[in-house]
């Protein structure tokens, strides 16, 4: 399922459960259904539920826990989503231009994935605009769990 529209979580868990357990289909949907407040936590956690979620972060990881203590730090207040993402970016593309120069398009393009300092991690293959690192989650006793 790939729509963010609130009315789509509740009618695809319907189709879904309609379907006898045994031949019951996988449900990959998109990370914003967690915060969708129609959905139960029965259904969310279901056992074959999946989540793509592009802007998924360990809130616990060292690297975001140093970040936000930072950030709290100077800011007085702590980092919103936009701050997160531009800190990782520019430490990313900061990093490619010290290691590449400033033709480092052509290097990212052959580069393995690069682990992230916030999220997942970054990969641009074959030219691509956009990070094409887009972690899966697992609902686990309702705490997300990222899949590997």
């Amino acid at each position: 399922m790939a729509s963010d529209n609130r009315k789509a979580g509740p009618a695809a868990f319907a189709a879904v459960a309609a379907v006898p357990a045994a031949t019951r289909p996988a449900l990959l949907a998109p990370g914003t259904w967690l915060d969708n407040p129609s959905l139960g936590l029965g259904q969310l956690g279901g056992a074959n539920t999946y989540y793509f979620y592009p802007r998924y972060f360990d809130r616990q990881s060292l690297g975001y826990r140093r970040f936000r203590q930072l950030y709290l730090a100077k800011q007085k207040l702590p980092p919103s989503v936009f701050a997160n993402q531009g800190f990782e970016l520019l430490l990313f593309f900061g990093n490619a231009l010290l290691q590449y120069g400033p033709a480092f398009q052509g290097a990212l393009a052959t580069a393995p994935a690069q682990p992230g300092a916030i999220f997942e991690g970054l990969t641009y293959p074959d030219g691509a605009h956009d990070s094409q690192t887009v972690p899966l989650l697992k609902l686990s006793n309702l705490e997300p769990q990222l899949l590997r």
